[in-house]
Parts: structure tokens; sequence; C-alpha cells
């Protein structure tokens, strides 16, 4: 699986507990076809673009498991539609996340 559909389940399934429960933990995560190792990593990466927030509990440097995860703003415009990422024409490097409307003005 590639990371990017790992991405989108994780998020997929932060998006649908956004009103029934205030923080996902690990049990919320179970049934998804990856390890939670992998896991981890995709949380980190939907953080690291802005679209939840978590908390990993840190051993070394490693993850061993986390306190609670929530989808963000971003993260549901994202899963709505209504976010769009655009590489940067320079570096194509950064990413940037913009409403449509915002792009074609």
């Amino acid at each position: 699986m590639k990371d990017n559909e790992a991405r989108g389940l994780v998020l997929k399934r932060l998006y649908e507990l956004r009103h029934e429960v205030p923080q996902a933990s690990l049990e919320h995560f179970e049934g998804l076809p990856f390890g939670n190792a992998v896991l981890f990593n995709v949380l980190d990466q939907l953080a690291q673009e802005n679209m939840i927030d978590w908390l990993p509990h840190r051993v070394g440097g490693a993850i061993n498991f986390f306190a609670n995860a929530h989808i963000k703003v971003l993260g549901v415009k994202v899963m709505e539609g209504t976010a769009t990422l655009f590489l940067m024409p320079e570096t194509r490097e950064n990413s940037i996340w913009a409403e449509p409307a915002a792009v074609k003005a």
C-alpha cells in the first residue's frame, strides 16, 4: 500500500469520527490494513500537513503509542473537496493548500 492510500484511509477514519468522539485513540483505527508503525508514520505525515492534531509518545525518537488524534479544519476541507494541494512551480517541493476559489481569482 502506498503512503497516499494509507493517509487517505486514516484521514477518512478521523473525518467519520469527528462528531462521535472528541479525540480518536488507537482502538479507533482497528481494522485498517496496516500496523501501528505505518499508522504512526501516516499520522505524523498528516500532522506535518496541518490536517490533524495528535499527541504521540516518543521514546528514543520512536513512537510507541499515542494519546489522541483529531481532524483539523484543513483535513475536513480536503475530505469535502474544498481545499486542493498545489506544488510550487519553482521548487516542486513546497506544498500550499488553498481554497479553489482563491486560486481562480
